[in-house]
């Protein structure tokens, strides 16, 4: 009798041994998903942040190169404006060098 008990006490030790490494296989289960889904969470914001701000740069790109192209349009208007300013001048030299002649 007793050699059958030692045997039935090694059995529940072995199965008290299997469930304790089997709930601690799943804790570690569990403690490595819920890493995963934290690990995947952070790489999904950090995406959606690139992603924003990728969109604002481009954004500000086009604001910038559309005040460029203004700008530029400004200086080639200002330019036409400064030679009909020179060309009005000289015209009007034309015409004052002409009065004096008459005179």
């Amino acid at each position: 009798i007793l050699p059958a008990r030692r045997e039935s006490r090694r059995r529940l030790m072995e199965k008290s041994y299997r469930n304790a490494k089997s709930k601690a296989m799943e804790y570690k289960t569990q403690q490595g998903i819920n890493t995963y889904i934290h690990k995947k969470r952070s790489l999904c914001l950090a995406n959606m942040t690139i992603r924003s701000k990728r969109a604002e740069m481009k954004a500000l790109e086009e604001k910038a190169r559309l005040k460029e192209e203004a700008l530029h349009q400004s200086q080639v208007l200002l330019e036409e404006d400064a030679m009909r300013f020179d060309a009005f001048i000289r015209e009007i030299d034309a015409q004052v060098a002409d009065l004096q002649e008459q005179l």
